[in-house]
């Protein structure tokens, strides 16, 4: 998202990650771009996070799942002191629906193997979350079928880049990681995520 949109608004961005594999691809991506002037990326934790300016948007994709459900006012209080006043924020992230359990019970696998730990909280919760932190609400979208086909055109991918995936994390790793995929894609198809 941070590629395109530094491309195509001609904007300057900063992108944070804890992940040193996403770092270092997403490195190599700038340089072959020579975006280096544009685009900052920062190995560090959200709430570690203390740039010199604030921000007028923030987007955070799919992080927030990983927070758990009692750090969830605290990413929201995080994302408040990054951002301008008037500032934009949003936010994609896979939420429960009402009356389904916050954690991940029953989905072992997913808690073993993918997660570890994760939570999916419900969209009470989100909005609730939001709300403490006194953001406006402006919109709300569920994109079941979006990601669907996108979790589909993940596993074409990986299919087709199988010996590459292989090499990269081995046999094991690429088999829980396309069951995991192609589960979650017919488990969004038929809105049971």
């Amino acid at each position: 998202l941070l590629f395109d949109a530094i491309e195509k608004y001609q904007i300057s961005a900063t992108g944070i990650t804890l992940s040193q594999a996403q770092y270092d691809y997403v490195s190599r991506k700038i340089k072959e771009r020579s975006l280096e002037k544009q685009f900052n990326l920062k190995l560090v934790d959200i709430f570690e996070f203390k740039p010199d300016v604030k921000f007028n948007k923030v987007v955070s994709v799919e992080m927030y799942e990983q927070l758990g459900i009692k750090n969830l006012s605290r990413f929201f209080q995080t994302i408040n002191h990054l951002m301008e006043t008037g500032g934009s924020f949003l936010i994609q992230a896979i939420v429960s629906g009402e009356g389904q359990a916050p954690r991940l019970e029953g989905h072992q696998f997913m808690d073993k193997y993918i997660f570890l730990g994760g939570e999916v909280p419900s969209y009470k919760h989100l909005v609730q979350s939001i709300l403490e932190q006194r953001f406006e609400m402006l919109s709300s979208e569920q994109i079941d079928s979006h990601y669907f086909l996108t979790l589909k055109n993940w596993t074409n991918r990986m299919e087709n880049k199988e010996a590459e995936c292989l090499k990269v994390v081995g046999e094991r790793i690429y088999r829980l990681w396309k069951l995991y995929i192609a589960g979650s894609a017919v488990a969004f198809k038929e809105h049971t995520m």
